[in-house]
C-alpha cells in the first residue's frame, strides 16, 4: 500500500504544481498585457512614421519625372519647330534663287527696285535663319520666341507673295 499511497501524494503535488504555476496573478498578466500593448502602439507609430517617408520620397519622385517629362518634351518641341523653321528658310532660298534666275533669264531688262526687293528679301530670310540658329532655349521666354518667329516669317511669306503679285502687273 505504500506504493499506492506514495503514487497518491505524487499526483497531488503535480497537480498543485500545475494548479499553481497556472494561475499567476492579476497584477502581472495586466502588467505583460500593457507591455504588449505599448510595444503594439511604438510598431504602428513607426509603420506610420515609415509611410509618411514613402509618401514624401514617391511625391518628390513623381515631381521629377513631371519636371523630366516637361523638359523633354519642350525639348521635343524645341527640336521640331527648329527643323521645321529651317526648311521654311530653306524653302525661301529657293525661292529667291528662281526669283533671280527669272529675272535673268526672262529678257526683259527688270527695274533696279524689283532687284532691291529680292535682295531685302534675302537679307531678312538671311537674319531669321540667324535668330533661330543663335536662339538659346530658355523654357521662359520659348513661347513668346516662337510666336514673334512665326509673326515674322509670314511677313516675310507675304512679301514673297506682294513681289510675285507685282512682278505679273
Amino acid at each position: 500500500m505504500n506504493k499506492k499511497k506514495s503514487s497518491t501524494l505524487v499526483m497531488s503535488i503535480l497537480v498543485t504544481g500545475i494548479i499553481f504555476s497556472g494561475c499567476s496573478s492579476p497584477a502581472k498578466k495586466e502588467e505583460a498585457d500593457q507591455k504588449k500593448i505599448e510595444k503594439s502602439q511604438e510598431e504602428v507609430a513607426e509603420a506610420q512614421r515609415d509611410l509618411q517617408t514613402a509618401k514624401q520620397e514617391a511625391d518628390a519622385t513623381v515631381q521629377q519625372v513631371n519636371a523630366d517629362d516637361k523638359i523633354t518634351k519642350e525639348n521635343e518641341a524645341w527640336v521640331a519647330f527648329r527643323a521645321e523653321s529651317i526648311a521654311k528658310i530653306h524653302n525661301n532660298e529657293v525661292r529667291i534663287t528662281e526669283l533671280r534666275d527669272k529675272m535673268k533669264s526672262s529678257g526683259k531688262t527688270m527695274d533696279k527696285m524689283y532687284a532691291k526687293k529680292i535682295d531685302k528679301l534675302e537679307e531678312r530670310n538671311n537674319e531669321l535663319r540667324k535668330e533661330i540658329e543663335q536662339y538659346q532655349e530658355k523654357p521662359s521666354n520659348w513661347e513668346s520666341f516662337k510666336a514673334e518667329w512665326n509673326h515674322d516669317m509670314d511677313e516675310l511669306g507675304n512679301a514673297f507673295k506682294d513681289l510675285v503679285t507685282d512682278n505679273k502687273k
